[in-house]
């Protein structure tokens, strides 16, 4: 128990010395989530498709 403890302080440790992995975690989320509302937020439009020469029923 203790070196499991050990293991995820440390792991703790190092990831806040590294900034940019830190960032990263942090950012990159918040990017993919903000691009997905945006993308479902949006009306949608039915495309129209025509064939010429074929009358409307």
């Amino acid at each position: 128990m203790m070196r499991t403890i050990a293991l995820v302080k440390r792991i703790c440790i190092q990831m806040v010395r590294d900034k940019w992995s830190f960032a990263l975690m942090m950012v990159t989320p918040l990017v993919i989530l903000t691009l997905l509302h945006y993308l479902l937020a949006t009306d949608t439009t039915v495309p129209r498709f025509r064939i010429r020469g074929v009358e409307d029923a």
